[in-house]
């Protein structure tokens, strides 16, 4: 087993230091300690300092204030220094620390607890002074002189507690330019670093603040800024760049249009709602991952976290590299690991969808409003033509039936609308015959045949079918209300769909078009049956490649004969509601732009074109904090910002 060399603590109480935020409820303040204005809880400094250190090692607190970090050290056991520019909070502290010390009694006589009056601008005066952790709190700007502060300034002065930290110019809550503050604020850090030994931590408690109707993002700043001195370890910024598609219910979406409210796919394979939609500027490392079959490759943050199952990378006595057995490491179970994380051969997972909503009947006017103004009696819309002969008619409710389904299929396969008309393109005669019949029994128009296929001279019917299926080959697609229909009623589709554009043979089934959003939609609705195609993304056209266990669940639904002999080796693994697919390619780029992220109910989720990935609860989320449970915008909470000495 790995030596711990960070701290003391057994497993259970590490995780909770693996979250990207938590709520920490501390006692009472006691009346001592109020007349501190900013004061933070010695319970939860003593968690961090249990986190970074082990017993007997030393914690200093540049910012001690009344000594909350000194308090905490002796109640962990540690050893610490504090600075402090006030000279009436520092006796404050070395009173609370003796009293303190009485209550410990022996077991923390061997331990240093010293408070220092000097201004933290000059800390490099206690060299040769080296310490294990620094833990701290600084000013959040002059927010204690905001015009906000009015009433708890009223409360304080009748209790005789102090409103500002002091009247010392030297005093960072004194400063009123945000950028001068924040200046000094980094160079007093970043001037700590000698004090620090190697591979040790500082964690500086902080939060933004607003100020005149205006966000100024202090936590964001400070680790920016501090990253250039430090190593920045617990910014968790689980984001997407534009572009990536995210699997909604109205099919693929570009993440930026996402919207809260919207429904998308999840790993748990339902639709669940979006109830935030983040955004944020981020300049830094991508990392690309694509995995097999998909021919798309999905960018991200390296610390957003993806759903996978490791492999280990094995050699054949000849050096060849190969892959452990994948019901092998599946025994190992899967985890969410952060993209930087993970390595060729791991494989990432897509699920099954299984979330069904069957529409029983089509309201024209959910594609074609403008029907409301049209003439009309209790089943028809008509258009304002000459007799009723004349006009165009559409039906005010569709039956989303077999019939329907299968004149979908041959109208996304071989159908086109134009301001003439609808035209099918099939010479098959029973093909044809059954077009002719579809077209009357679910529109009521009149179709005529023709050597290559069936022409419906009807504008309004040409006009809804492109506003529901796409205008022009290139633009074909699945609407939403199919995609999610019972498997039952999708076969339909599916099968007509084949039946026009599709291949199916004993050892192949396959399907082209020139449409991505029609191959993406084929895709998801075969999916639901366990059927994972092969995309080959050709620069003219998109085909769907179905093989082994794959092209026989599409044979049977296509009632084909089935392959006779051969050995049907799949590139991916189904288990029970995930497909799982090997990671073909990673690598990594810089990026400076806008980025994203989706807050989801229930799964914490959510799927890419590629592969599922977690959600997180604040995409500027470098470990937030919340005291008690009054917190709301995730803006306000406060950050605890992690840094290393790495050099």
């Amino acid at each position: 087993m790995t030596k711990n060399k960070l701290n003391d603590l057994d497993p259970k109480t590490w995780l909770k230091f693996q979250k990207s935020w938590f709520i920490h409820n501390p006692p009472k303040r006691k009346k001592d300690t109020l007349v501190h204005p900013a004061k933070y809880p010695e319970t939860l400094a003593q968690e961090f300092i249990e986190f970074f250190t082990k017993a007997g090692e030393t914690v200093l607190d540049p910012m001690a204030g009344i000594g909350s970090t000194l308090i905490a050290a002796l109640r962990a056991g540690r050893s610490s220094y504090g600075i402090e520019l006030n000279p009436k909070y520092a006796e404050i502290a070395k009173q609370l620390i003796e009293e303190e010390r009485a209550v410990l009694g022996q077991r923390v006589e061997s331990l240093k607890s010293e408070i220092v009056n000097i201004d933290a601008a000059k800390a490099l005066e206690l060299q040769p002074l080296t310490v294990d952790y620094m833990l701290t709190s600084p000013p959040y700007w002059d927010m204690l002189h905001a015009r906000g502060a009015g009433n708890q300034k009223k409360r304080r002065d009748t209790e005789e507690l102090d409103v500002v930290y002091s009247e010392d110019p030297h005093d960072l809550g004194n400063i009123h330019d945000y950028e001068a503050f924040l200046e000094k604020l980094v160079k007093i850090y970043a001037g700590l670093k000698p004090l620090l030994r190697d591979k040790a931590y500082l964690t500086i408690i902080v939060k933004n603040v607003k100020k005149g109707g205006k966000i100024y993002p202090l936590a964001w700043d400070l680790a920016r800024e501090l990253g250039k001195t430090y190593t920045l370890k617990d910014e968790k910024i689980w984001c997407l760049p534009p572009g990536q598609n995210i699997w909604t219910q109205a099919g693929l979406k570009p993440i930026e249009n996402v919207e809260t409210g919207d429904k998308v796919l999840t790993h748990l394979a339902t639709l669940e709602n979006v109830t935030k939609t983040m955004r944020r500027h981020y300049s830094g490392r991508l990392v690309t991952i694509k995995p097999s079959l998909l021919g798309r490759s999905i960018s991200l943050t390296p610390e957003h976290e993806i759903l996978t199952i490791s492999r280990k990378k094995m050699f054949h006595k000849n050096g060849k590299k190969f892959y452990e057995n994948f019901n092998r490491s599946e025994k190992r179970g899967s985890e969410w690991k952060p993209a930087k994380e993970l390595t060729v051969g791991d494989v990432v997972a897509l699920p099954i969808p299984k979330s069904t909503i069957d529409l029983v009947e089509l309201d024209v006017r959910t594609y074609m409003p403008e029907v409301t103004q049209w003439l009309q009696d209790e089943n028809w819309y008509y258009t304002h033509g000459r007799g009723k002969q004349g006009r165009g008619k559409l039906p005010k409710t569709i039956t989303i039936n077999k019939d329907f389904l299968r004149f979908a299929g041959w109208y996304l396969s071989e159908g086109s609308g134009t301001v003439s008309g609808v035209y099918i393109a099939n010479k098959s005669s029973d093909v044809q015959k059954e077009i002719v019949t579809l077209f009357r029994s679910i529109f009521d128009v009149n179709a005529a045949i023709d050597s290559k296929g069936v022409w419906c001279r009807s504008r309004s019917v040409a006009n809804f079918l492109i506003r529901v299926f796409g205008k022009g080959a290139k633009q074909k697609r699945i609407p939403d209300f199919i995609l999610h229909l019972p498997k039952e009623k999708q076969n339909h589709l599916i099968q007509s769909l084949w039946a026009g554009d599709g291949h199916v043979r004993q050892n192949q089934v396959q399907y082209k078009t020139i449409s991505e959003e029609l191959a993406l939609g084929i895709f998801y609705i075969t999916a639901r049956i366990g059927a994972i195609p092969y995309i080959q993304r050709n620069p003219k056209w998109f085909g769907l490649n179905y093989r082994g266990q794959s092209m026989i669940k599409m044979q049977e639904l296509l009632e084909a004969a089935p392959m006779k002999k051969g050995f049907l080796r799949d590139q991916h693994w189904a288990r029970d509601e995930l497909i799982w697919l090997p990671i073909r390619e990673i690598w990594s780029s810089h990026y400076d732009g806008t980025v994203y992220n989706l807050e989801v109910e229930k799964a914490n989720s959510y799927v890419t074109e590629g592969f599922i990935v977690h959600n997180c609860q604040d995409n500027q989320s470098i470990a937030p904090f919340g005291l008690g449970s009054a917190w709301v915008s995730n803006t306000f909470h406060h950050y605890c910002l992690q840094f290393r000495k790495d050099e």
